[in-house]
């Protein structure tokens, strides 16, 4: 069964009187993951969240869709999937193929660090995948999860592919600093400067900014 979303007359109300005219007749939302409960990950690996479990157990395409739906009356939503980098990466990634295709929907790839170049660079054509989502607890599992840098998951030789074939990379960076980190900063400079044909999406930017960086922007 589809959950949706319902709407409160005071949800009504905010879009109708704020939202319905502001928002343009097409929206992109870049980062989305679809999951059934069935492909595993009920507890969250490192540096995952559990939160969205509690939201619900199965978040699946069509569930996406109908929220979209009920949240956004009169919107056309072109989401772009992604699976649970916490469950059984083939499950996860063959059901977000299939709902991609089925819907025609963009999609991006979970990656393990250890997947060699030459598997990852089928699984993502033959998939019709835009590019990689790739995540920190895809790392080295001795690496605890504060200490995991971006170079630990997602690797040179996925970025080389990556670059060679101008794929999107949606990136959520480790380490509890964020953007504060000098590492995280070094490294992601060295992928726009060494891999230019990667499309870097850095995830949760807003998230990242938090205020502990606010004296930053004055």
């Amino acid at each position: 069964m589809m959950f949706g979303y319902q709407m409160s007359e005071y949800d009504k109300r905010v879009y109708e009187e704020e939202l319905r005219e502001f928002l343009p007749s097409r929206l992109t939302d870049c980062h989305t993951h679809i999951w059934k409960r069935e492909f595993g990950g009920e507890t969250p690996g490192k540096g995952c969240v559990s939160w969205t479990r509690m939201v619900a157990k199965d978040c699946t395409a069509e569930d996406l869709l109908q929220t979209y739906r009920d949240m956004l009356p009169g919107k056309t939503v072109t989401p772009v999937l992604m699976g649970q980098p916490e469950a059984d990466l083939s499950k996860t990634n063959c059901y977000t193929r299939e709902a991609a295709r089925k819907y025609r929907l963009p999609a991006l790839y979970c990656t393990d660090y250890a997947m060699p170049a030459e598997f990852l660079e089928k699984e993502v054509t033959e998939g019709g995948f835009a590019g990689l989502k790739p995540y920190l607890n895809r790392s080295p599992s001795y690496i605890p999860g504060n200490e995991v840098r971006i170079f630990d998951f997602l690797t040179p030789e996925h970025l080389r592919l990556a670059d060679r074939r101008g794929w999107i990379v949606m990136l959520h960076i480790p380490r509890p600093m964020r953007l504060r980190d000098p590492l995280n900063l070094a490294q992601m400079m060295e992928i726009e400067e060494s891999y230019p044909n990667v499309k870097l999406i850095i995830a949760h930017i807003g998230r990242a900014i938090c205020a502990m960086m606010s004296f930053t922007f004055g």
